[in-house]
């Protein structure tokens, strides 16, 4: 939901394993986004052909496969975080222009798939945008349309509590909800 917020989105591919869990998915999400979400029978089939690609799973095998990727695409894996998780092979973090993470030090704790690659020697931290950098503009870019980017959304919980503070301070500027007591 937040994505068609920001991109307009003409057409949704989902998969999950669960076929019916999919296909209800899918319903929901045409409703909520008034677009077309059609339930697909794979992951492949799911990524083929998408500008934007979103990994959402608590997998500890590789859901996309690097190979599937194509120029301009841009993915967001943001169910990996934590060491044993990996939602993306090794060849989709090397096919990719521009890899980008909330922050590397926590990435080196709860990223496993970027561990693993900077451990190899395939990858240095250094080379991992820091998100906040990306968005400050003093980060590295995507310069060509072709450019594959991908981020690896780790989420952190700082920033959780300072959403929260900052949707309460406007409600109750609204004058929206009810206070209550905590035992």
């Amino acid at each position: 939901n937040a994505l068609a917020q920001v991109r307009p989105l003409k057409r949704v591919r989902v998969f999950s394993r669960a076929a019916d869990k999919r296909s209800a998915f899918a319903a929901d999400m045409a409703k909520r986004l008034n677009t077309e979400v059609v339930a697909v029978d794979g992951a492949e089939a799911a990524v083929a052909g998408s500008d934007i690609v979103v990994t959402a799973t608590n997998s500890a095998e590789p859901v996309v496969k690097g190979a599937w990727l194509a120029p301009g695409m841009h993915v967001i894996a943001m169910g990996a975080n934590a060491l044993d998780r990996r939602e993306l092979d090794n060849a989709a973090y090397m096919k990719a222009d521009l890899i980008c993470i909330d922050d590397r030090a926590q990435g080196a704790i709860e990223a496993g798939a970027l561990t693993g690659l900077t451990t190899a020697g395939k990858l240095k931290w250094s080379d991992i945008a820091e998100l906040g950098e990306v968005v400050e503009g003093t980060g590295p870019r995507r310069t060509k349309a072709e450019q594959i980017t991908l981020f690896n959304s780790l989420g952190i919980g700082f920033e959780d509590v300072v959403y929260g503070y900052h949707v309460y301070q406007k409600a109750k500027a609204a004058g929206l909800g009810r206070e209550i007591e905590l035992p």
